[in-house]
């Protein structure tokens, strides 16, 4: 297993990448974040009450089952959150979680699977007193692809797969931050919505630089 890292004034990072189990297992994983706070209170009133604060971080792990089956999951989140003054206050979130397998049934024939699901976030928070709230919205997505993957030959290539994509959306909802706020609590409706499609193509090497697809 390798580990680099390091640290500044205002951010760090760290990333590690190795094998777990030998020909079998091996793991990725990384994280930064950024601090710049001290540094801005150092600055005096030059940026305000300017406020920041930043991660993210990612994860994979893949395993091979055999010489003919592999698979991987991975997943990433990442943060942010800053303020201008002393009144308002906003933050951003993403999410993200894949799945990928791999089969191959001959030298022919293969088989490629992508299932994933991802989330974004935005928050707005209102810092008045009596007045404090939290605005919020989201978009997710649901994905699955399975596709086949035929090779008569070297020149030749088929691929025929289903796209399934579903979508929820929550256009926002204002709830008051502490109990003594005299803000009104409303939510607007989620939606939601899906999508499928069902494709093949056809590919054949005409030259080492020409190819027609259809």
């Amino acid at each position: 297993m390798q580990y680099t890292g390091g640290i500044g004034p205002m951010s760090g990072r760290f990333f590690m990448n190795g094998p777990l189990i030998k020909d079998k297992l091996t793991f990725t994983a990384g994280a930064r974040v950024a601090f710049p706070n001290p540094v801005l209170d150092q600055l005096g009133n030059k940026f305000g009450d300017s406020r920041a604060f930043f991660y993210d971080a990612i994860v994979k792990a893949e395993y091979t089952i055999n010489s003919s089956n592999k698979i991987s999951i991975s997943g990433y989140k990442s943060y942010d959150k800053f303020r201008f003054d002393r009144s308002t206050e906003y933050s951003w979130e993403s999410n993200l979680i894949s799945l990928n397998y791999t089969a191959d049934f001959s030298s022919k024939l293969s088989l490629k699977l992508n299932a994933n699901y991802s989330q974004f976030i935005s928050d707005i928070y209102g810092l008045d007193k009596y007045y404090d709230f939290r605005l919020s919205s989201s978009i997710s997505q649901k994905q699955m692809k399975p596709v086949f993957v035929f090779k008569p030959n070297d020149k030749h290539m088929i691929e025929a797969g289903v796209d399934y994509i579903s979508y929820g959306i929550l256009p926002g909802t204002r709830n008051p931050a502490t109990d003594s706020s005299s803000i009104i609590p409303m939510v607007i409706q989620k939606e939601q919505g899906k999508e499928m499609a069902v494709f093949i193509s056809d590919e054949v090497k005409l030259t080492d630089k020409i190819s027609l697809q259809t």
